[in-house]
């Protein structure tokens, strides 16, 4: 596991990618996965006296859904969670800054009867994604291809989406971004996202991601905002100038430590 799997498997469940639909007009497909961290945005809600779910709701039939939404799969088994969304068979169907999407192709085997729904296509890096917002991925204004990324935080429903890389690739990200293990818990798929000196204020999950050898640690912030510190602990290098190793945080039995400021190191500004 990679210097960051540890901590951020704790947060992140996997990736879902959902193509924003043909242009011929007629309902998409896409490969789907888990779901999930909030966010804003995305298709509005119908209501109605149907059901009680409204759009991005869960469901087990159409009765479920408020009037004119539909209960439609977000998985290709029978056993992915149905949602309420508004179906579609065409394009023109939806809003303008939609598309009339399917996450399988229900001739495909194993693949249940799913129906098209409209969705949001989000072209803006971290921007939120998700069912429970009927929002999916597309490409950004260079032509650089988005994916879902989601957390557990929601239950699986909402994400963000961000570039992939391959580690073992080079040149995949945009300039001055980086190919960054802080995001996923994976050995040889990163994240193209903007790196930030040792000290500097960082965010993972929002795209502000540490250097190499570093650590976003916090000892107060839980949301997984904090600065750029020099990870450290085990057959690490040694803490340099006036900073200790400090424990921050835990994955299961094992420890994430970090080099804080010393009284001295605090009192010079580091």
């Amino acid at each position: 596991m990679n210097r960051l799997g540890l901590m951020m498997c704790s947060l992140l469940l996997g990736v879902t990618l959902v193509a924003c639909g043909d242009d011929d007009g007629g309902a998409g497909s896409g490969a789907a996965g888990a779901s999930g961290t909030s966010g804003s945005g995305g298709s509005g809600g119908t209501s109605g006296s149907g059901g009680t779910s409204e759009e991005g709701g869960l469901c087990n039939t159409g009765d479920d859904c408020d009037d004119g939404l539909a209960c439609v799969p977000r998985g290709v088994t029978t056993s992915d969670p149905l949602f309420c969304a508004r179906g579609c068979e065409r394009h023109d169907q939806c809003a303008s800054d939609e598309r009339c999407v399917a996450y399988c192709d229900p001739s495909e085997p194993g693949c249940t009867d799913s129906p098209g729904h409209c969705s949001k296509t989000v072209n803006t890096p971290w921007a939120a994604c998700g069912f429970s917002i009927t929002s999916t991925c597309g490409d950004t204004s260079e032509g650089d291809e988005l994916t879902c990324i989601t957390t557990t935080s929601s239950g699986g429903s909402l994400g963000f989406c961000a570039q992939l890389c391959e580690f073992a690739t080079a040149g995949q990200c945009p300039t001055n971004q980086i190919c960054s293990p802080e995001i996923l818990s994976s050995n040889t798929t990163g994240v193209c996202a903007t790196p930030r000196a040792r000290g500097e204020a960082c965010e993972p999950l929002s795209g502000d991601v540490c250097d190499s050898d570093d650590i976003c640690a916090s000892l107060t912030d839980t949301s997984g905002a904090g600065t750029c510190r020099q990870f450290c602990g085990g057959t690490l290098p040694a803490c340099e100038g006036a900073t200790e190793c400090t424990v921050f945080g835990t994955f299961g039995t094992q420890t994430l430590s970090a080099c804080f400021p010393t009284a001295d190191g605090q009192d010079a500004g580091i």
